[in-house]
């Protein structure tokens, strides 16, 4: 599912509850130092007028939390949008080079998607990316993001992950996708992927990165789609489909190893 570990907020309205809880703590108190009938009603006022303020204050918190997240979600598919794809990945970046960890990048492709649009409607060609999005969650841990970069095309963000992880991820959900036809609202839609990988080599930039992914995946397409391509930074590999997996076989149901926690 999509990640956040952004730093914890106070909500808007938790400064002016305070003080509204110091002004009724204060009513209680002024009365019994013998305070005049002005500066009671004063202070009840005060407090009343600070305690709506704070209650106005943590519903437009509410409110603002939930409009950025919707800021950063792609409204059909629910997962991330490319704005929150930047955003993550250039923290993600950097962490990776100071933890001299690396961070790996998988660019998925929907193959032949136009022609699933043209033959049976846009209604289906959403469906389809709904479930795509759904089955690319699906194979992800809690630290990872999975983005829809724009159409058809999707961008998944592998933390703590290297090379040789990050394809099991790949070959593991390409075959995820295509083991298994759409079958709402169109029954019978066979849905394939292309994957292209890359983890990260010290880039200083994330477009870097996101650039050799998308090589990778351009190579797989060309290669009959279907298939998966990496980036090894001297070029461009397709991953063999007889090869001898470095991943367990998906039907024994293993975790996909991992290079970090």
């Amino acid at each position: 599912m999509p990640f956040s570990r952004e730093p914890p907020h106070r909500p808007l309205g938790v400064r002016a509850w305070t003080c509204a809880l110091f002004f009724l703590l204060a009513t209680v108190a002024i009365p019994l130092v013998g305070a005049p009938s002005w500066l009671v009603a004063a202070t009840l006022g005060s407090a009343a007028f600070l305690w709506g303020y704070g209650l106005a204050l943590a519903r437009t918190s509410r409110v603002i939390a939930a409009l950025a997240r919707d800021v950063e979600r792609d409204p059909l598919t629910g997962v991330c949008n490319r704005a929150a794809l930047w955003r993550f990945a250039a923290a993600e970046l950097a962490l990776s080079r100071r933890s001299q960890r690396q961070l790996a990048v998988a660019f998925v492709d929907l193959d032949r998607f136009k022609e699933i649009n043209d033959r049976f409607g846009h209604a289906v060609g959403d469906a389809v990316l709904v479930e795509v999005a759904r089955r690319l969650c699906e194979r992800t841990r809690r630290s990872d993001l999975v983005c829809r970069f724009g159409g058809e095309e999707f961008v998944v963000l592998l933390r703590d992950t290297d090379l040789a992880a990050a394809v099991d991820y790949a070959e593991r959900t390409r075959r995820l996708v295509a083991a298994q036809a759409v079958g709402h609202p169109q029954p019978g839609v066979q849905v394939t992927v292309s994957i292209g990988v890359a983890a990260s080599q010290g880039e200083d930039h994330f477009d870097d990165l996101l650039r050799r992914a998308d090589r990778a995946m351009y190579a797989a397409k060309a290669a009959g789609r279907n298939r998966i391509a990496v980036h090894t930074g001297d070029g461009v590999r397709l991953v063999p489909e007889a090869l001898s997996l470095v991943w367990r076989d998906a039907e024994a149901g293993t975790d996909r190893p991992q290079s970090g926690d």
